[in-house]
């Protein structure tokens, strides 16, 4: 959380957890064995991030909600490739051990990373992307159960 001592430009650049509509509906979506378990299928035999989440009810919206995710928040095609086995392998621990997935975006700093992790009860899932450069289009509320410390 920011604190009185910091800037303005301190307090923006602060790490900041988000669950926007597409991670409640991958939330969701893992609570369906049999939605998951496609969702993994078809993403490991190749198709595309969008095409599995039209197919599985996570990415929601017209070609204009889809091509905005396509073009800032997907990434090149390593950055594809590398939320493609994270979404995998965190399918994978889900169907496992029968327990959802608990997924956040995290803007923190300059780079992308994404950790999986099971713990007994959920899969959890950190997103940690850039600071967003385009408007969140309102679909970014930080999530009020997560405050970051420093």
């Amino acid at each position: 959380m920011p604190t009185a001592r910091m800037g303005a430009a301190a307090k923006a650049k602060l790490p900041t957890v988000y669950k926007t509509e597409v991670f409640e509906r991958i939330d969701r979506a893992s609570e369906d064995p049999d939605v998951l378990r496609r969702a993994v299928q078809a993403l490991k035999e190749g198709a595309s991030l969008l095409e599995v989440g039209a197919q599985s009810g996570t990415v929601a919206g017209d070609e204009k909600r889809r091509g905005h995710l396509d073009a800032h928040w997907l990434g090149d095609e390593h950055e594809r490739e590398v939320l493609t086995r994270a979404l995998v392998r965190a399918g994978e621990l889900a169907l496992e051990h029968g327990v959802p997935i608990d997924a956040y975006w995290v803007f923190a700093g300059g780079c992308r990373e994404i950790g999986v992790c099971y713990n007994g009860r959920q899969v959890t899932m950190l997103v940690a992307t850039p600071f967003p450069d385009v408007p969140t289009e309102g679909e970014a509320p930080p999530h009020p159960k997560i405050e970051i410390f420093r």
